[in-house]
């Protein structure tokens, strides 16, 4: 079991690093890629990731505005039978299909492992 935590350890400063490298060029869609990545790791060792996910979020939210697009559609992952800390949350699924402005700001969740994610869109949902 220790040799997973070393391991884990290095991809964890890897993935910081990576990250660190990221954030200096604005590069958003891997700064995405790298909190789902770090989320993964986080959520499989039993503890509670939901910070990640609200940073990968975000940096979708912001690689959109950073190109001009004002508006998205939230699509959660459709799993509504709430047997399992993969159920669309009650704070999640009202959202389900809405037109939201792209503030970067993310809804709440209630501790599960958020799967929702955007799709842009030109229409501002009125």
């Amino acid at each position: 079991m220790e040799l997973m935590g070393k391991e884990n350890d290095r991809k964890w400063s890897n993935l910081n690093k990576a990250l660190l490298e990221a954030m200096k060029h604005s590069n958003w869609s891997e700064m995405q890629q790298l909190y789902n990545d770090m989320a993964f790791i986080v959520a499989k060792e039993g503890k509670d990731a939901l910070y990640l996910l609200k940073e990968r979020n975000r940096a979708e939210l912001m690689g959109y505005q950073s190109v001009g697009i004002e508006y998205v559609q939230i699509i959660t992952a459709r799993n509504f039978n709430n047997s399992s800390k993969y159920s669309v949350c009650p704070a999640c699924r009202p959202l389900e299909g809405k037109v939201s402005n792209c503030t970067g700001k993310v809804f709440k969740n209630s501790g599960h492992f958020c799967r929702c994610s955007y799709i842009a869109t030109r229409e501002n949902g009125e």
